[in-house]
């Protein structure tokens, strides 16, 4: 089969998929967030989830900057197809938190996990493939796009929004959100426990300011506890649930995160007042990507969080910080039955 060249229609996410024999090595790079994933998806089931489990996978992921949950169902659709083995390769300790959240890399010999390898070259050379199309993936590998880094995290998770924003954009786009963050204090010692943003996924970089606060209330934030790797993950899964199935891409919409906070337990509501949770609406997910493992966001975040994680509906009254929200921002939003998601962190005793 020929190589395979995949750049996404939003710019930041690329992926080259070769083959030798049996073997499918899949090189990443930029962003994968749902669409993106979702159109990779599409390349590797026609072209290599076969059914008849006639090839092992190398997925590179030096480059990678961030996978949505739909990334993670096409490693697990790999893994559940693979003739023999799933190994991945080059992946950062952030990339590797990342995937053991979904239990995708665990110590210890069981084949049904997902094999590491420190290079792209060393992974090759375990698995058999041959000397020239190991040098050639190398060098493909090499032109990839790469995630960008900055050194703070705000400014990471929006880029991942904004793939085509210079680093001076994104600050620009960081300081219209001032307002928001604004909301999120309600002095300087204070925080509130409740904020609204709109249906659009880049405001997940508020959602995660606000609950990195949380957390250090909380005492749940730092090293040994809930970092920024869980809390980027955590925002940018709920924010992508609400905006893709609540308000089905829509713009126009609000979200609403509160937390609640004892001596026992710290607890998270999301809520959304889009089209409200079904079965059916799940299968229109499905259908919309074209993937078949809807709801793995929510599954993911089960692993970093203590109480079984259920979106539950209708949504709740809104409060009156939200119907303020709506009358400064929302011109005749019509809210849905809407959906919410709680999220319970029992407190460290010591």
């Amino acid at each position: 089969m020929e190589d395979t060249y995949f750049i996404s229609r939003e710019g930041n996410f690329e992926a080259i998929v070769r083959s030798e024999k049996d073997l499918c090595l899949v090189l990443l790079g930029g962003t994968a967030d749902t669409n993106q994933a979702g159109e990779l998806h599409d390349i590797i089931e026609k072209g290599y989830l076969t059914g008849k489990k006639a090839f092992n996978y190398i997925i590179d992921l030096e480059k990678l900057r961030y996978v949505s949950s739909t990334g993670i169902g096409i490693l697990i659709g790999m893994r559940n197809d693979a003739k023999e083995f799933v190994a991945i390769a080059s992946a950062s300790e952030r990339m590797k938190k990342n995937l053991s959240t979904h239990g995708l890399i665990q110590i210890g010999p069981d084949v049904s996990y997902i094999q590491e390898y420190d290079s792209l070259k060393d992974a090759l050379k375990a698995k058999g493939a041959s000397t020239i199309f190991t040098d050639i993936s190398i060098n493909l590998k090499m032109g990839l796009v790469e995630g960008i880094e900055y050194d703070h995290r705000e400014q990471t998770i929006l880029k991942a929004y904004l793939p085509r924003a210079s680093k001076e954009e994104v600050y620009k786009e960081l300081k219209k959100m001032a307002g928001y963050e604004k909301e999120i204090y309600v002095d300087e010692k204070n925080v509130s426990d409740e904020i609204n943003v709109p249906s659009e996924r880049k405001y997940a970089v508020v959602i995660f300011r606000f609950l990195k606060e949380a957390f250090k209330r909380a005492n749940l934030y730092g090293e040994n506890k809930f970092d920024d790797d869980y809390l980027e993950i955590t925002a940018k899964e709920l924010t992508e649930n609400a905006v893709m199935w609540g308000y089905k891409g829509r713009r126009d919409g609000v979200i609403n995160c509160r937390y609640s906070l004892d001596n026992e337990r710290l607890v998270i509501h999301y809520t959304d007042w889009g089209a409200g949770y079904s079965p059916s609406s799940i299968e229109t997910l499905k259908d919309l990507i074209g993937f078949r493992t809807a709801g793995e966001g929510l599954n993911r975040l089960q692993g970093l969080f203590d109480d079984p994680i259920r979106p539950l509906g209708p949504a709740p009254e809104m409060s009156n910080k939200t119907n303020d929200f709506i009358a400064k921002n929302l011109k005749g939003f019509t809210p849905g039955k809407g959906t919410r998601v709680t999220l319970v962190k029992y407190l460290v005793l010591t």
